[in-house]
């Protein structure tokens, strides 16, 4: 029960056994789900296929921080689902549950970006801040902030707070999405700010505020 590390790299293991092992892995109270480390380079088979549904399984687990393969002919088809796994952006509740366990020193050289920036905010020891990280970056930031709406929603008494958990993230790396692209370092916090600014101006027009607190009668 103590099983933390484990090297299948010289096993000669088909496709159809790596998805048993990982349907294995998955299942709860497995001894396979307190893996910290899993080796499988060699003469792993490691498909699009097999990487989706290992993704599958480390979308709840909390031990597993490096893993390493080969992986033959893998297309954006696997490598989406392991991003979907770091982050599922469909929703913050989606984003706070996703995994924020697995690193990058544990994958293969040829990693996309998208999916190493992931797995580099994930080496943050405090995993509430990794998740409050991508949620800014991912649901926030991503698609030019499209979804700020969703905070002009919230009572008046909470933009403070707001504006205060935006403050918190004035610079991230952001690696773009093409290998081997420098990454670039840019202010986060205060373009977020500026979008919810613009989006709500009633926020520093003092009769335009009165007037949104008593109502639409009032206009």
């Amino acid at each position: 029960m103590s099983l933390t590390k484990l090297n299948l790299g010289s096993f000669d293991v088909t496709s159809s056994g790596w998805i048993t092992f990982f349907n294995l892995m998955e299942r709860p109270g497995s001894i396979l789900g307190r893996l910290v480390e899993l080796e499988m380079m060699g003469r792993s088979n490691v498909t699009d296929e097999v990487l989706i549904i290992a993704a599958g399984a480390l979308v709840n687990n909390t031990s597993l921080k490096q893993f390493r393969f080969l992986g033959r002919d893998l297309t954006d088809v696997g490598w989406s689902a392991v991003e979907h796994t770091l982050c599922n952006k469909s929703s913050i509740d989606s984003i706070y549950e996703s995994n924020h366990t697995l690193e990058y020193n544990g994958m293969i050289m040829m990693t996309p970006l998208t999916v190493t920036c992931l797995l580099r905010l994930n080496e943050g020891k405090d995993k509430g801040e990794v998740a409050r990280q991508k949620i800014i970056q991912y649901y926030f930031l991503e698609g030019n902030g499209c979804n700020l709406h969703e905070l002009m929603k919230m009572d008046m008494e909470m933009m403070p707070h707001v504006f205060g958990c935006f403050g918190r993230y004035d610079v991230v790396s952001r690696e773009g999405a093409r290998r081997r692209q420098t990454a670039k370092r840019v202010v986060v916090g205060l373009e977020l700010i500026y979008r919810l600014v613009r989006g709500m101006p009633a926020l520093f027009d003092p009769l335009a505020k009165a007037r949104l607190c008593k109502g639409p009668e009032s206009i």
